[in-house]
């Protein structure tokens, strides 16, 4: 096999042959990172960033009779309270989860909570109790304890 066609200079056949196999690594490396990444390629963006703004702006959620409302808490964190006709019925001052003193580290996360709340109320009839709020509904709520969590 005549390597002179691929690469014209003037190198002896072990270094054309090493050059030829790094670009063929480099290739499968790339084809294989395509792969990985071409299904996130191909689903259309579906929120604009006027929706993005909107939702990180969201102050409340009503869901029925209740709204959640958002409260600032010490440390830039937020907490929520849950009203049912201009009455308060419930109200979160701390992080369920972390048990801190501290609220929700993220507006959103404080109004799933709620709107999690609300169902529950719904569903029993009551409040949920402390030990309701494991890591699991955590995990599904997708509540974060920390900035820039993942």
């Amino acid at each position: 096999m005549r390597c002179g066609i691929l690469l014209p200079l003037k190198i002896n056949n072990m270094k054309k042959r090493s050059i030829i196999f790094l670009l063929i690594v480099l290739l499968a490396s790339c084809a294989a990172l395509y792969a990985k990444l071409a299904p996130r390629l191909r689903t259309p963006l579906t929120t604009t960033i006027a929706e993005i703004k909107t939702e990180a702006s969201r102050t409340e959620a009503g869901k029925g009779d209740y709204i959640v409302k958002l409260i600032s808490s010490p440390m830039n964190t937020y907490s929520f309270e849950i009203r049912k006709k201009d009455k308060v019925v419930y109200l979160q001052l701390n992080n369920p989860f972390s048990h801190s003193p501290e609220g929700f580290v993220y507006s959103n996360d404080a109004i799933n909570v709620g709107l999690w709340v609300i169902d529950q109320l719904e569903k029993t009839g009551r409040f949920p109790m402390l030990t309701d709020f494991n890591e699991a509904l955590e995990k599904e709520l997708n509540v974060k304890r920390f900035l820039n969590q993942k």
